[in-house]
């Protein structure tokens, strides 16, 4: 009875030690993330971490994943604060800061990097050339060029996803 009950003992710890090597990391892919005790923006703020701290996977849900934080805090972060690739240090928090973190397979919307950069500049010369010749109403293009110098800051972004429920503040 000793050696099954030694056994089992054994095997229980093997089994934890076993566990804790493949433990899932993480890391904070957002400019700052908050730690919350429970899988809710209305629960309790554990802790508020800054982009890149390397997080350990406790758990996961469909949206949330419960952490373990470098200051051995457990608690669940939205999973769209957090990526499973590391953070490189020549990254910039505004690279992966989206809606959907940098969790892979979480988003199908594709962008090239010419695209993006085409839609940061606005209309080209040439488009507007275009426009002349279609004779598209300069109107038009007065609106695109306004639309384009908005800036949207960090606030504003979570103001419209709390009163829009969306992301972490979903219901």
């Amino acid at each position: 009875m000793k050696l099954l009950l030694s056994l089992l003992v054994m095997s229980i710890c093997l089994f934890q030690a076993v566990i804790f090597a493949i433990e899932t990391k993480v890391w904070v892919s957002s400019q700052s993330a908050d730690v919350y005790l429970d899988k809710t923006v209305s629960s309790a703020r554990i802790e508020t971490l800054r982009y890149g701290i390397e997080l350990r996977v406790i758990s996961q849900s469909d949206k949330w994943a419960q952490v373990k934080t470098p200051k051995g805090k457990t608690g669940w972060i939205y999973r769209g604060k957090i990526s499973d690739k590391p953070i490189t240090p020549n990254q910039s928090a505004s690279q992966s800061d989206t809606l959907f973190g940098g969790l892979s397979g979480n988003s199908t919307i594709q962008a090239s990097a010419q695209d993006s950069a085409r839609s940061i500049r606005g209309l080209s010369d040439e488009a507007r050339e275009y426009g002349k010749i279609t004779q598209k109403p300069e109107v038009f293009q007065n609106m695109l060029d306004q639309i384009l110098k908005i800036r949207v800051t960090s606030d504003d972004i979570q103001e419209f996803l709390l009163s829009g429920n969306i992301g972490e503040y979903a219901q």
